[in-house]
């Protein structure tokens, strides 16, 4: 079963399916450097898009900030600790970092924020906890955007009016204590805010409180309820899992802590040679899934299965793990084996058993996970094959989803109709927005309602059907904590004429005659002082407060027991019954938009989904033998209906998606939002009973829609670029490199080789051969570890004050990502792997661009470094044409001339903002290249291996990415003499500075097996 050979053809991989079968206007897409329309830049920058289009972009990239008087140190925040220990307003010029934290639905990221002269200018994760280690997820990284994003409330209004504070909240104050009130919230995570909803509903006894989470994992929180009695979610320790089985799971890419989870699956799968590289040693990951996720892609073994059988597959699971011993509970439900369920979904019978066997053998070192697309069937099976291969406590445990219960899909619309009978006086929506995500028509309960409240940061679909819009601070301005012991503080003086939601419920309860601090900050503290006596901690209370405020948490999650199964419920979430006519629609969050909360932050419209490289949209994805049956290609309008609705959709051939299976990204669609505005369709309204698999019919259209994708540019001809090969070739000895027909020894890169023997025959070169006497930078990237997740890409983005170009320039080849994740396929249409490989500047020593620049604007410094001097540049683009890797961007237009002044504000000072008519690429972060260096000079020392981060390698979770010096003994020149590695086109003799080292997979083959 294993078919990945030593030796590496090159056209094994491909990234288009017209590129595979060979068609001719692909050939085309190649010989052209670009792509129509974009070889010419008009006047106008605005040409082609509206100018409200334009202007939302330049906020998106500018990251306005209209109060940006709030940014100085004179507005009080409290007392808030910087990371350093440095005195709080530390040196002009220079950075200072702050421990705080972030939630989103139901989980919590512990993070660092770096400020400059008092303004977050980067977010990264916090390096002192164990979750985090220095990475963060994308969402997190790219909500510095949304603090200064130009929609942002401002203040509070009735209607369109501005008000007063004091207005506000006895307004507030009245409509709670007046009748009966309803009060919506997200997820809560924080025990500050719990304890306060606790007190609010003790103080107003017809108040109701409802927690709601749109995509939330409604299938897992049913199956928990319904085998615990509590909602329940599993916390994941892969790198504790030599077996991984993903049913419709998204590991790697918005589901859970996706940090800790990227993190803890390389682990199992980090070797620096072939010695003990072994299938027995590296773990082994399968998916089961319908349509193509990070997971599947990244597996070594993909089952393509239809989502409603996700169920019947784990209950067959757990009949043959009886049969080969383990302890099955009563009440199992019926099902077919897995031989009958293979014949029945055209898998291979064998490979399952083999599936089966090697989760007995792994033992509680296996681990099974469903997706939050996932019936609840399905999270059931997952909970009782852990239980059965005694893995929960170990690879697993389970906590509690949120500190309140939420809401179902059911409950909240059956509330909406409450609301529309009129039922409530008041409605106040807190950070929540049902008018977008939830089921039952709201627009028409709330106007059913007389007092109408919605606190939050956004002008959203809420607040628009709301007669008070209380603008509340960003969560970067804010005090509060987290579950697990978190700690979050505000990092910059509030902005805007804005308020903590928790200072108006604490006005509301002191109007009710309640004895409570007067801010949010003292809430939190009076809470902490009950935490600090738990704890029996040996400081003073201040003391202790500083040092968690420093750190970013007091505490860390502690294992929870696992509670004991109702195994009897399993016969009420047995599988249902697969649909027999139509197809079989995949409802799941975007993997960077979320469930649309980050809708209006330009960085994840742009950032390219990195399985369908799909931007600013959620088109349709259909499997290729539907989109043959139905006669569709990619950008077909198409007419989809399920649920009772019907949306308007744009198609999109996704290979490896399961025949009779489409999917379609919650999260877009929004209305009247900055860049959001427009932008796909939303597909919350298909939720409505919270299932997020459905049976659907599919129909064209007529006519053409947008899919704004990058898959077709930068297109390499079919060279030599990427190597994959099983660990057990590599383990006998391959490498992975092809056979190029007897010119060089494929074992060895080619040219000039810091650390690493050089070949006597390298190509011929323009350029003579120089000696690093200093320093020589360079990087690997271990295509191993990269699982696509592009964090690396927004930590780019952010620091190098990359701007967001929109849709429209996106469709002519001009999106400016100085870092981009390439995605390589490899097999056959309906179930290929998944290669990624990022791909930037490489630096080269015999670097093609320099030699072509009329003006010297390009040129390679003393350490390495292919360097851009922008005042030089005068926009020529040979060198874009002469770089062989296509990694350098041409600005067109113009998008911070005339924000100038707020870009100073907004963006890294640390990188110069690039005008129109110059060449951008990756500079290795040369500005934290030069801060290391002048630190190290001013104490008289020299720079310690790995002390220079750029920001990418920071970022990356896997840890994929090694910098640092290629001369001596470092870490990046040891891995750059690993036998994996090699270095991309390295025979055209240009001498590039990243090495790769080829990935390595663990498939079945025969006889495999698994140490426990």
């Amino acid at each position: 079963m294993d078919n990945r050979p030593a030796s590496l053809d090159p056209s094994r991989f491909w990234r288009l399916a017209d590129e595979r079968a060979g068609d001719p206007r692909v050939a085309g897409l190649a010989a052209r450097e670009f792509v129509p329309g974009s070889a010419q830049a008009p006047e106008d920058p605005a040409a082609g898009m509206s100018r409200r289009r334009f202007l939302g972009l330049l906020g998106a990239s500018a990251a306005l900030a209209a109060g940006t008087a709030g940014c100085g140190r004179d507005i009080d925040r409290g007392s808030i600790v910087p990371y350093t220990r440095r005195p709080e307003d530390g040196q002009p010029g220079r950075a200072v970092w702050y421990a705080t934290s972030w939630a989103e639905g139901c989980w919590a990221f512990p993070l660092l924020v770096k400020t400059r002269e008092a303004r977050p200018i980067l977010i990264e994760g916090n390096d002192r906890h164990g979750d985090s280690q220095g990475s963060a997820p994308v969402r997190a990284q790219a909500e510095l955007l949304a603090l200064y994003d130009p929609e942002r409330l401002q203040g509070p209004r009735r209607e369109s009016a501005a008000v007063t504070w004091e207005e506000a909240e006895t307004a507030l104050a009245a409509a709670l204590r007046g009748g009966r009130a309803l009060l919506v919230v997200p997820a809560v995570l924080s025990p500050a805010r719990q304890a306060l909803l606790e007190r609010l509903e003790q103080a107003l006894p017809a108040l109701e409180i409802v927690s709601w989470e749109a995509a939330a994992p409604h299938g897992a929180l049913a199956a928990s309820a319904g085998l615990s009695g509590a909602q329940l979610l599993p916390r994941l320790h892969l790198d504790r899992a030599q077996v991984v089985l993903g049913l419709e799971a998204e590991l790697f890419s918005g589901e859970g802590e996706v940090t800790r989870q990227i993190r803890g699956f390389v682990a199992g799968r980090h070797f620096e040679s072939r010695e003990g590289a072994s299938p027995r040693t590296m773990n082994r990951l399968w998916a089961a899934e319908s349509r193509m996720t990070l997971t599947g892609g990244k597996s070594d073994q993909r089952l393509p299965l239809r989502a409603s059988r996700l169920g019947a597959l784990g209950f067959a699971l757990a009949r043959r793990l009886g049969e080969l011993g383990r302890t099955l509970p009563a009440g199992l439900p019926a099902g077919p084996s897995l031989a009958e369920l293979a014949a029945a979904e055209g898998l291979d019978a064998a490979l399952l058993e083999q599936l089966a066997q090697d989760l007995q053998q792994a033992d509680r070192a296996a681990l099974v996970v469903a997706g939050h697309s996932a019936d609840a069937d399905a999270h059931a099976a997952a909970w009782l094959l852990n239980h059965m291969l005694g893995a929960e406590g170990h690879t697993v445990e389970l906590r509690p989803a949120a500190l309140r219960p939420l809401a179902t899909p059911a409950a909240l619309a059956a509330l909406a109709g409450r609301l529309a009978r009129g039922e409530y006086s008041a409605a106040v929506l807190w950070e929540a927005n049902p008018l977008y995500d939830a089921p039952g028509d709201w627009t028409q309960a709330l106007a059913g309602v007389d007092q109408r409240f919605r606190l939050g940061t956004l002008p959203d679909e809420s607040a628009a059907a709301c007669a008070w819009t209380l603008a509340t601070h960003h969560w970067l301005e804010s005090w509060g904590d987290l579950a697990g012991g978190l700690l979050q503080q505000p990092v910059v003086a509030p902005l805007y004429d804005t308020r903590q939601g928790e200072d108006l419920f604490l006005a509301v309860l002191r109007g009710l005659g309640q004895d409570v601090p007067t801010s949010a900050e003292d809430w939190l503290k009076s809470r902490w002082r009950g935490e600090w006596t738990r704890l029996n901690s040996p400081l003073a209370f201040e003391a202790f407060w500083h040092s968690a405020l420093h750190d970013g948490f007091a505490t860390q999650p502690a294992a929870v027991p696992p509670p004991a199964g109702r195994w009897e419920a399993l016969a009420r979430l047995a599988p249902a019954a697969a649909p027999t006519e139509g197809l079989e629609l995949v409802l799941h969050a975007d993997r960077h938009l979320g469930d649309g909360r980050g809708a209006n932050i330009g960085w994840l419209q742009e950032l390219p989904d990195p399985v369908t490289k799909c931007t600013w949209g959620n088109p349709l994805a259909l499997s290729p033998a539907d989109a043959r049956r139905l006669g569709l290609q990619d950008g077909d309008s198409v007419r989809l209906a399920a649920a009772g609705h019907e949306l308007a959709c744009t198609a999109l051939v996704q290979p490896g998606q399961r025949e009779g299976t489409i999917a379609l990204a919650l999260g877009h669609g929004r209305r009247a939002l900055g860049v959001a505005e427009g932008i796909g369709v939303n597909a919350f309204p298909l939720l409505a009973d919270g299932r997020f698999i459905l049976s659907a019919r599919l129909e064209r259209a007529g006519g053409k829609g947008s899919v704004h994708t990058t898959q077709e540019h930068h297109l390499m001809e079919g060279r030599d670029l990427v190597r994959s090969l099983s660990v057990a070739a590599y383990a006998a000895g391959g490498t992975g490199a092809p056979d190029h027909g007897g010119g060089h020894d494929a074992t060895l890169p080619t040219g000039h080789d810091h650390g690493v023997a050089m070949e006597e025959q390298a190509p011929l070169s323009l350029y003579p051969d120089h000696e690093y006497k200093g320093h020589k930078w360079g990087m690997v990237i271990d295509l191993t570890a990269c699982v696509g997740c592009a964090g690396c890409v927004i930590a780019c983005q952010a620091e190098n004050n990359i701007p967001v170009v929109g849709p429209e320039r996106i469709d002519e080849g001009r999106e400016m990502h100085w870092l981009r994740i390439d995605r390589y396929y490899e097999g056959g249409l309906d179930n290929p792997d998944m290669v990624f490989q990022p791909m930037l500047c490489q630096h080269c020593d015999h670097a093609p661009c320099e030699n072509v620049c009329p003006v010297a604007a390009t040129t390679h410094s003393e350490d390495g470094l292919n360097q851009m001097t922008y005042n030089r540049c005068v926009g020529t683009r040979y060198c874009a044409n002469n770089c062989p890797y296509k990694v350098r961007h041409f600005n067109y237009f113009d998008y911070t001339g005339g924000l100038a002044e707020v870009l100073q504000l907004a963006a890294n000072p640390e990188v110069s903002i690039r005008p129109r008519g110059v060449m951008e690429k990756c500079t290795f972060c040369v500005q934290r290249i030069q801060v290391v260096r002048s630190q190290a000079l001013s104490e008289g020392r020299p720079v310690a291996d790995g002390e220079v981060r750029p920001a990418c390698a920071v970022a990356c979770a896997a840890g994929a990415i090694t910098f640092g010096d290629l001369n001596g003994e470092t870490l990046v020149a040891r891995r750059a003499a690993s036998d994996r590695r090699h270095k991309v086109l390295e025979e055209l003799g240009v001498r590039p500075a990243v090495t790769y080292l080829a990935e390595v997979r663990n498939p079945i083959a025969a006889g495999d097996a698994h140490e426990s």
